[in-house]
């Protein structure tokens, strides 16, 4: 097997692991609710029904929309709505496209409202397999489910390097048998079949009314997850993405949905627990450990891909600084947020005290689910336009019927607002909310500091007239702001008439691509002798290393050394006045966000002996 092959197989090992986790342990609960949520009789047309209904929105959403053409819109190899947004910026017609950002903020903030439910109705969906082996565990269930996210969420601060490499062979394990315990079940009623044909979805819709539509709504929980193909895209690449659901994943899915059908139309009854009643009694209890562990590895990737589309946010700048660790030398993207993690912790626990069981939980999913796909379909249409040059008649035939589903779906869960789904949508907007505040106000914070900070054309004529005592070493100033002259080094001019014999303007951009290589990171120039002007370029999934850099710097300049250099950091406080360009509610939370803000010594990870902050309170 030559290195190429090897090194796939990792990469397709590792994506059944990370990726598929959540879809994969959706057949827990999504049959059982299809029917019993909406009290339908477990009748033949119901059960096909709902089986051809659930094969083709897997066919029609995942096979084709996101296997097929989502996954070809990578920003640099990177997916996730975040970098879509990111690539569509960097189109010459929308580069400042303000809906850009606020679809992108509203995008990640509902993957986290997503992102809360899947590790609650998992583990809860899991656990209540025990009973099918006896009643009695009821009470269990819900304090052992608190247990396992208590311990889920504290270990999150060692990352998944260590277990992580175990998680795709679990999977395989975990495919296999919901795939075997399916089969099996069909081979005994192979006439199950006939739900292939789409027919049966739509004369069970026609005939039920509106009762079938919100079963329809709840279709959607068989597709929890398909986002996560798009967003690990670049963890892992397009090819074992496509090669882990085609061959594995998909078929072994569809197997087990099948073969619930196929035990309904033999055993009614089995509707209480369709998914558990497929295996024979001796293999409850392993099939109950198997599947708690599954939906761990399923929780384990959603929180993971909350912190690293948190991380993005940050980068953006649609985030304030928050304390971020890598807990992988090797994955980039591989980030742990303290914070955030605590706030996940509270709100997930909280999540299963309130809901108490799966089926409660599943009237609450679905609308933050749809109205995601429904995004994503809408970017896409909009890559392929920019950006695959495709014609508007190739567009429409293609990506019409898939928006017309998303659309679909999406209305139909709007039903859901007043069933629980009002708390996930709550908690995204409560996210929307302090992206887009954090976001604006920075943006009018920076021009009242951009009003009181010296153009260049302004500083040099300050030099050529006055006469300044000058102190060794190099003084690097950190600015916010390209082409303007930090307050930091304005007030050491006015007050204290002192300059270093250097000194560098030092500002760090953030582009819209994830990664920037290291021969474009560095862009230094002298404009005088003496003074330089540095602007250093990350990706949107990197963090500034700015003593690195400055090393760099003095590897391509000889004449420096690292260790002579001082950083002078202006660090910004708003305050209230009465001018009041911020009002209300948006004052108050930017106030407290930018207290709250990580240090910026510690965030550009500058030694402290070599920091000097200055405090600057700037009037909102």
């Amino acid at each position: 097997m030559s290195k190429a092959q090897l090194d796939l197989r990792k990469l397709i090992i590792g994506a059944l692991g990370i990726v598929y986790g959540d879809i994969g342990t959706s057949p827990l609960y999504t049959f059982k609710e299809c029917l019993h949520a909406h009290n339908m009789q477990v009748q033949q047309l119901e059960v096909l029904g709902n089986l051809s209904l659930i094969f083709w929105s897997i066919f029609i959403v995942i096979c084709i929309k996101y296997a097929i053409f989502v996954l070809r819109a990578d920003n640099h190899g990177e997916g996730g709505i975040l970098a879509l947004t990111a690539l569509l910026h960097q189109h010459k017609r929308l580069k400042h496209s303000s809906a850009l950002i606020f679809i992108g903020m509203l995008g990640a903030a509902l993957f986290c409202g997503d992102g809360l439910i899947t590790p609650a109705i998992s583990v809860l969906g899991a656990l209540e397999g025990l009973v099918v082996v006896s009643p009695h565990f009821q009470s269990v269930i819900l304090p052992l489910a608190i247990a396992i996210l208590i311990c889920l969420f504290l270990a999150q601060k060692h990352g998944t390097a260590k277990i992580g490499i175990w998680f795709g062979p679990i999977m395989i394990v975990w495919f296999m048998v919901i795939g075997v315990l399916g089969f099996i079940q069909i081979l005994h009623t192979p006439s199950i079949l006939k739900a292939l044909n789409p027919l049966y979805g739509v004369y069970f819709l026609i005939s039920n009314g509106f009762p079938s539509l919100l079963i329809l709504g709840t279709t959607v929980l068989a597709l929890t997850g398909a986002e996560a193909m798009y967003a690990d895209l670049g963890h892992f690449g397009k090819k074992p993405i496509q090669i882990a659901w085609f061959y594995l994943v998909c078929p072994c899915l569809l197997f087990n949905y099948f073969g619930q059908a196929a035990l309904l139309l033999k055993n009614p009854t089995a509707i209480e627990n369709p998914f558990y009643l497929l295996a024979p009694s001796w293999a409850l209890y392993p099939l109950i450990v198997l599947a708690t562990i599954a939906t761990i590895i399923a929780s384990q990737s959603i929180i993971s891909g909350i912190f690293s589309i948190g991380w993005q946010a940050l980068q953006l700048g649609y985030l304030p600084r928050l304390r971020i660790l890598h807990t992988s030398a090797k994955q980039i993207g591989q980030v742990y947020i303290p914070s955030l993690n605590i706030l996940l912790m509270i709100s997930t626990i909280l999540l299963v005290l309130i809901f108490k069981t799966s089926s409660n939980l599943a009237a609450a999913y679905g609308l933050v689910v749809s109205t995601i796909m429904l995004m994503t379909s809408v970017l896409i249409m909009m890559v392929a336009k920019h950006f695959w040059e495709w014609k508007t008649w190739k567009i429409g035939l293609i990506f019409s019927p898939i928006l017309v589903i998303d659309v679909f779906y999406f209305s139909i869960n709007l039903a859901k607002i007043f069933h629980g789904g009002w708390l996930p949508l709550l908690i995204a907007l409560g996210a929307y909310g302090i992206m887009y505040t954090w976001y604006k106000c920075r943006q009018e914070l920076k021009k009242e500091i951009k009003k009181s900070e010296m153009t260049f054309d302004e500083f040099l004529s300050v030099l050529k007239k006055e006469s300044f005592t000058k102190q060794k070493g190099t003084a690097v100033y950190i600015s916010p702001i390209q082409d303007s002259i930090p307050t930091a080094l304005k007030i050491g001019l006015q007050h204290y008439g002192t300059l270093h014999e250097h000194v560098i303007l030092l500002t760090i951009i953030t582009t819209n691509v994830p990664t920037v290589s290291p021969a474009k990171r560095l862009s230094a120039k002298e404009i005088f002798p003496g003074f330089y002007q540095i602007n250093a370029y990350y990706g949107f999934k990197e963090t500034p290393h700015v003593f690195k850099l400055i090393s760099k710097f003095c590897n391509l300049n000889p004449n420096f050394d690292p260790n002579d250099f001082y950083f002078f950091i202006s660090r910004v406080f708003p305050i209230s006045s009465s001018r009041k360009i911020l009002k209300g509610w948006k004052e108050r939370i930017f106030v407290q966000l930018a207290k709250n803000s990580m240090n910026p010594t510690e965030f550009y990870h500058i030694p402290p002996e070599h920091a000097v902050e200055l405090t600057m309170r700037v009037k909102i």
